[in-house]
């Protein structure tokens, strides 16, 4: 099989330490996500892992990258499916499902995300859960994250296999049982996903804390991933990579870096991130995003 079609981007744009470092401080009327689809392929709605999304939110989701035709997106499944005990067949599923047929008939959904937390655990249970969830999302290209280390086994990527459903590759701190760096493939779209290594507050007890995304991947660090990436993409015709590293925008760096690697080519990037991150100016090029309008807005 050939290589597959590759999209980088974030998990996220609405972060309000990118203020600086990505986007531009005086620019509080643009758009961040329209801004950030100028530099990226895709992008991971994580608010939908906090809130059933609307289909009238997703709308000015789709409006804001209608110049961007090769944009698509990742909707981070709601955690009352992942981290808690909700039915699948609840309203909450009927919203999520509207939202996703909205930007799958857009021609803009590229996957749906069950994130489960370290917690879960191989056993009947876990799978029963997976089965259920991916009998009413699989449609839409369901990927499962899991991060505990008991779920590598060839029983449970076989069950992923005959669900369709595609398996998550993750880099994460890894502390005791926790899943390492693989590059497996079992149905499309393949998935990867960067946390970041922070192994002193991975585990703290406040789980949201910012400082959890808060590390910057050296080129060692990358050129590692960019071996298994390409084992991937060679067994699959789709591949999203998705940088968590969201703190201070280096989830946006990595992004930019990754396609560097990966592709040969130096990808645009705004003045901001390379002021904030200088080594980028080795692989990326500098490119303000800001079109006529925008620089007018720049004046006050």
């Amino acid at each position: 099989m050939g290589k597959s079609e590759l999209y980088l981007g974030t998990a996220g744009w609405s972060y309000a330490d990118w203020r600086g470092p990505f986007y531009p401080v005086h620019r509080a009327s643009q758009e961040p996500l329209r801004y950030l689809a100028r530099y990226v392929d895709a992008v991971e709605v994580n608010t939908t892992f906090y809130h059933v999304p609307t289909v009238r939110l997703a709308d000015h989701w789709l409006a804001a990258v209608a110049d961007f035709p090769r944009f698509v997106f990742s909707l981070k499944l709601w955690k009352g499916f992942t981290h808690e005990e909700a039915e699948v067949d609840s309203p909450a599923a009927h919203s999520f499902q509207h939202v996703a047929r909205r930007l799958a008939d857009a021609g803009r959904l590229a996957a749906v995300l069950a994130q489960f937390p370290w917690s879960f655990k191989f056993d009947a249970a876990g799978i029963e859960r997976i089965r259920r969830l991916a009998g009413t999302f699989g449609r839409w290209g369901l990927v499962v994250e899991v991060r505990h280390a008991s779920w590598l086994r060839d029983e449970f990527f076989d069950l992923l296999r005959g669900l369709g459903c595609g398996f998550c590759n993750i880099d994460q701190p890894v502390i005791g049982p926790s899943i390492g760096p693989t590059a497996i493939v079992t149905a499309p779209p393949a998935y990867v996903r960067f946390h970041g290594r922070r192994r002193d507050v991975w585990f703290t007890s406040d789980g949201n804390s910012p400082e959890r995304y808060n590390y910057l991947y050296n080129s060692s660090e990358i050129s590692e991933w960019a071996g298994r990436i390409n084992e991937i993409l060679a067994q699959t015709e789709r591949t999203l990579v998705i940088a968590n590293n969201h703190f201070g925008g280096k989830a946006v760096a990595l992004t930019l870096e990754l396609k560097h690697v990966l592709t040969g080519k130096r990808p645009p990037a705004p003045p901001e991130l390379l002021r904030a991150f200088p080594h980028l100016r080795a692989c990326c090029v500098e490119h303000s995003a800001l079109p006529s309008e925008d620089r007018q807005l720049e004046l006050f």
